[in-house]
């Protein structure tokens, strides 16, 4: 197309108030321009996640992609089949809930690639995900028999709790307790299996409780309460969730325990 006639189809659209279509342009492309992120059925109020999905926001709008939160119908946990895991806000830096959506039709017709964060066994939808025919990756390893993501972001958890329970015990404790989260995630897997292993390579007495996944600071208290009420020789306490170490120091505090 010559440059005069290329200047001149601008300035006519210019003048007419024209602005491109992107519905039609992605449907030229085959593409929906919407990435979809998955996160643990219990966790999306936690900080974590929160700053995990404005990060994603951010940088899938330098590309040119929205994100859809993807979240399972009926409010049952991730219980259903695939497809029942729909589109539930489109989010945008400023505002992290958007207008809802109604699912419909296969995961590969709503978005180009998934993100499916600390992707759980026991989640039912998380197979359907991976097998959905777009990019997924994961944040953390799905233990899971499935299709294998295109990628995985894995953090070394196994080291990171090695090196808190290295570290009180350098600083003197003898009787560490690790307040370690329930469920079937790799982080929650890792972090309680290293507890188990780093007591018996150094032969010191781990106290392993469980809590829930997005435990609150009322639970790891009220966890942390019975643990030192029945195990009192206790003198170091790790806490893995998100924002509950508050309840461990109230804790200590109601039972006179410095810190």
């Amino acid at each position: 197309v010559a440059a005069a006639t290329r200047d001149r189809v601008r300035a006519v659209a210019e003048e007419l108030g024209y602005r491109p279509n992107s519905a039609a342009r992605r449907l030229r492309r085959s593409s929906t321009g919407a990435i979809g992120l998955h996160l643990p059925r219990t966790a999306t109020r936690l900080d974590y996640y929160m700053n995990l999905a404005f990060g994603a926001v951010e940088r899938a709008q330098e590309e040119g992609f929205d994100v859809v939160l993807l979240a399972p119908t009926g409010g049952g946990g991730s219980k259903g089949s695939p497809d029942s895991t729909g589109p539930t806000s489109l989010t945008s830096p400023a505002s992290p809930a958007g207008r809802a959506a109604t699912p419909s039709g296969p995961i590969a017709s709503r978005v180009d690639g998934l993100l499916v964060i600390d992707p759980e066994m026991d989640d039912s939808a998380v197979p359907g995900l991976l097998d959905g025919g777009v990019p997924v990756v994961t944040g953390e390893r799905y233990l899971g028999p499935t299709t294998a993501p295109t990628g995985a972001v894995i953090c070394d958890n196994a080291a990171s709790l090695t090196a808190l329970l290295d570290h009180v015990t350098e600083r003197g404790a003898c009787h560490p307790a690790v307040l370690a989260p329930a469920g079937t995630s790799a982080w929650a897997t890792a972090l309680r299996a290293t507890a188990d292993s780093w007591a018996r390579e150094r032969k010191v007495a781990v106290a392993l409780r469980t809590v829930p996944f997005a435990a609150t600071p009322g639970e790891a208290e009220e966890t942390t309460l019975a643990l030192l009420r029945t195990d009192p020789s206790v003198d170091a306490v790790i806490c893995a969730p998100d924002g509950a170490a508050p309840g461990v120091l109230r804790a200590a505090a109601t039972l006179g325990r410095p810190v």
